[in-house]
């Protein structure tokens, strides 16, 4: 069991999951936020996502460590639209406060945000690169502004292979194509916006691949969720 002061240390390190699993279980409970937050709530999410959400709530100052949530959050709670987005990008200023003082994101290259990263928060390799794909996709969905050196770049994904059946990915294959995924739809990026609620089309983002393994009580997780959120963003029998 984690300890208070590991916990603490967690916290101090910069998310490196996938933002889409990251966001959407923020979209899935602001709007009957809970007194505490907890694995209990993340029955659907794997056993490797349920810390990385608890640590990043806690490094975006949503929670503190013992889960309650913090005005930041109950602010998320209370706002929708472009005001959503500006708490979104309150937060992110908060988090990440080297990368808005002295430092200009509408010009720096992906090189000099990566610097930033490993001169701030003593990480290197493919930590580096993880770390800042979440938070450019949060940015972006934050409406921050980006430079144009940053905006199409994209992550490493998994290259299909060419003839015969696929085979299963691992987790970190799976994980790479979610952040690559993530890039992609970015704010900026000239492709066309999904017609789905972004609640929704997270979701479905976390159905496992054609031909994986489904366990029934992860299934049945993933449905009641996904109802209630279908239920919550159509407002389906709001009066």
């Amino acid at each position: 069991m984690d300890t208070e002061g590991t916990q603490e240390a967690r916290a101090k390190v910069p998310p490196t999951m996938s933002p889409v699993t990251f966001s959407n279980f923020i979209e899935t409970h602001r709007r009957t936020l809970p007194s505490r937050i907890d694995r209990s709530l993340m029955k659907s999410n794997s056993g490797t996502d349920q810390p990385r959400i608890l640590s990043g709530l806690q490094f975006m100052d949503l929670t503190d460590t013992a889960g309650k949530p913090t005005a930041k959050f109950e602010r998320m709670r209370d706002t929708e639209g472009e005001d959503f987005k500006g708490v979104w990008a309150e937060v992110l200023q908060a988090a990440y406060p080297s990368l808005f003082h002295g430092f200009d994101l509408t010009k720096a290259t992906q090189g000099q945000i990566e610097e930033r990263f490993r001169e701030e928060y003593k990480i290197s390799g493919d930590t580096v690169r993880k770390a800042v794909a979440f938070f450019l996709a949060l940015a972006r969905n934050a409406g921050i502004p980006l430079s144009p050196y940053v905006k199409a770049t994209r992550t490493r994904g998994v290259v299909p292979r060419s003839g015969g059946p696929r085979r299963p990915r691992t987790p970190r294959e799976r994980d790479r194509e979610r952040i690559q995924r993530d890039e992609n739809e970015g704010v900026g990026d000239d492709r066309q916006p999904s017609r789905l609620h972004p609640a929704v089309q997270a979701w479905i983002d976390e159905m496992p691949a054609n031909g994986e393994r489904w366990d029934l009580s992860d299934f049945e997780d993933w449905l009641s969720i996904f109802r209630s959120s279908i239920l919550r963003a159509y407002k389906i029998g709001a009066s």
